[in-house]
């Protein structure tokens, strides 16, 4: 039926732009709150060299508490080139103060492009605005985009660059002019440089791109140049960041030691569970599901097999991270959008041959579609206050000893801590940290000795998890006094042991 109610193009066009006004409305709602609801230990440190920087800047003196804030930094493990740390400590120069929150502005600013690229990908593949719609409305709407994008961290601005890099390189593979490779070498660049983690993605869909265009081995040295622009220009961030023999390690630790775990489920099951909540498994099978079925032609097969591979490898190599941590997997969110924009398109091409009724109920369930994602992310922002956690720790930096060494059980690597009561602490192992890495022998009473030497107290903050170990709780209350027992912490003195 060609008028019926789902063709009309204008009442899908408002429904677009509400549902971007509504995705970035989300973004930037109670901007003040302390950045404790999404992977605080990634985002406080990013906070703390933030902080640094803006130290460093501002002119004037500098008050005794200020300088340790900024000695702080060095504390810090930089895995990327802190460009974003930099940006945010050039706005606290601006506005005169520090504003954690200003993170959350940029972010927005930065998903609004990458909705952009997503919209013009989309166009490329299926002109229909119901395309568009589905897919900016994943974008802009799903619960962990909103969360991931309200957060300091790298990886967003990543993901939009990748996304822009992509367009360049699938406009070139569809006999586009050899001008896309020079956007994709910058844009891929770009991408590389805030997150080298890109190249996974900017080695396998250029390539198999590639392919699709043509399937001769040679290629011009335009294609080459922007192949192997982003290595070359990431590389000398990183190894400015990093020496070769740092790369080494951190490759060492988090793939080559942890080699046991490549043939265990366990992983593997984390990292379905994290796509699952996260991406919502459901919408990310339908979206794939797309676009298996409407890659009737070489380059867009290329496209998802590429984006696929490079998505496989990324996780293969940094499996536990994959199983553990969900911003990972934000780099398959634009591919999903895309399938999800292709699906729906299908969809409501059969709905359109029903009756008004029948289009009627599907505009309503495509409504609630919309509508869903957006009240539930609503609800979970409004519902938690992390205003108190953080007055908490306040509270102890001003009541924790400053006249020793602490070690801590405590949450986020004790970043928190450090960042709101400029108090330092080493952190004790979690269960999970063990369970990967085996940081305890058989005698609990040998490693607790060996950790702790040269400590004065023991903090602990995380109950759940102090109470996940139990050989460690029994230590500490048999053998050190207690010397503090309250709601927010408890604390004991190491340097006197209890009497045998």
């Amino acid at each position: 039926m060609k008028g019926g109610l789902l063709n009309k193009r204008k009442m899908y066009g408002l429904l677009t732009l509400l549902v971007v006004l509504v995705g970035t409305g989300l973004r930037l709602y109670d901007l003040t709150e302390p950045p404790l609801d999404f992977y605080p230990t990634r985002q406080f440190r990013s906070l703390i060299l933030a902080r640094a920087f803006y130290l460093h800047w501002r002119p004037g003196s500098i008050t005794q508490e200020e300088a340790e804030q900024r000695a702080a930094a060095n504390r810090i493990a930089r895995y990327e080139p802190p460009l974003l740390e930099k940006l945010v400590a050039r706005t606290y120069l601006l506005l005169g103060r520090e504003e954690p929150w200003v993170i959350r502005g940029y972010n927005a600013a930065f998903w609004l492009l990458g909705a952009l690229g997503v919209a013009l990908l989309v166009r490329l593949w299926e002109p229909h605005p119901a395309a568009l719609l589905a897919a900016l409305g994943y974008w802009m709407l799903l619960p962990f985009n909103v969360h991931v994008t309200r957060a300091f961290l790298p990886d967003p601005l990543m993901t939009v660059f990748l996304v822009w890099a992509v367009y360049a390189w699938y406009r070139w593979s569809r006999g586009g002019s050899s001008f896309w490779l020079l956007p994709a070498a910058v844009l891929g660049s770009m991408a590389a440089v805030v997150k080298i983690y890109a190249l996974f993605f900017l080695g396998a869909i250029p390539l198999l791109l590639a392919w699709a265009r043509g399937r001769r081995l040679w290629r011009p040295a335009w294609w080459w140049l922007a192949m192997l622009a982003p290595v070359a220009v990431a590389l000398p961030f990183y190894l400015n960041l990093h020496s070769p023999e740092y790369a080494g390690h951190f490759l060492l630790a988090w793939t080559l030691k942890l080699r046991r775990w490549w043939l265990s489920p366990m992983p593997y099951g984390g990292w379905m569970e994290m796509v699952n909540n996260a991406l919502h498994g459901g919408w990310v099978l339908v979206g794939l599901l797309a676009l298996f079925l409407e890659g009737r032609t070489r380059n867009r097969a290329a496209l998802v097999v590429g984006w696929l591979l490079g998505y496989a490898l990324y996780g293969a190599v940094f499996l536990i991270q994959f199983a553990t941590h969900a911003y990972y997997h934000l780099p398959l969110v634009p591919l999903v959008a895309l399938g999800l924009g292709l699906g729906l398109h299908r969809a409501l091409q059969v709905l359109e041959t029903r009756s008004r009724p029948w289009q009627a109920a599907g505009m309503l369930l495509l409504s609630t579609a919309l509508v869903y994602p957006a009240g539930i992310t609503y609800w979970h922002l409004a519902s938690v206050d992390y205003r108190a956690k953080a007055e908490v720790y306040r509270r102890m930096g001003e009541t924790l000893p400053r006249d020793g060494k602490i070690m801590a059980l405590t949450e986020a690597y004790g970043w928190p801590l450090l960042y709101y009561g400029n108090v330092n602490v080493v952190r004790w192992p979690t269960q999970a940290h063990h369970l990967l890495f085996g940081v305890w022998d058989e005698s609990f009473e040998r490693t607790f000795r060996e950790r702790t030497q040269g400590f004065d107290y023991f903090l602990v903050t995380d109950f759940e998890e102090f109470w996940r170990q139990a050989p460690l709780r029994s230590y500490l209350f048999e053998h050190y006094p207690l010397i503090h027992q309250g709601g927010d912490y408890l604390l004991w003195d190491l340097r006197q042991p209890k009497s045998p």
